[in-house]
């Protein structure tokens, strides 16, 4: 979290995919006031937008409220 926190971090992006981080996301967005994905996430949000699901979905992230 220190190195995310930093000003000179736009985002930040965690690429394990063990770590479960889409149940955390919407409170680690809020706690340092970026946007955060995983490889798993952006995989899903992926996949549903692909699909043509479009609509936001809450409490998952700044990037399950964009568009493809």
């Amino acid at each position: 979290m220190e190195i995310g926190a930093s000003s000179d971090c736009e985002a930040v992006f965690v690429s394990c995919t063990s770590m479960r981080v889409a149940r955390i996301i919407e409170e680690v967005e809020k706690e340092l006031g970026k946007p955060v994905t995983s490889s798993n996430h952006a995989l899903a949000w992926h996949m549903l937008r692909l699909g043509g699901i479009g609509e936001q979905i809450a409490g998952k992230g700044e990037l399950f409220r964009r568009s493809l």
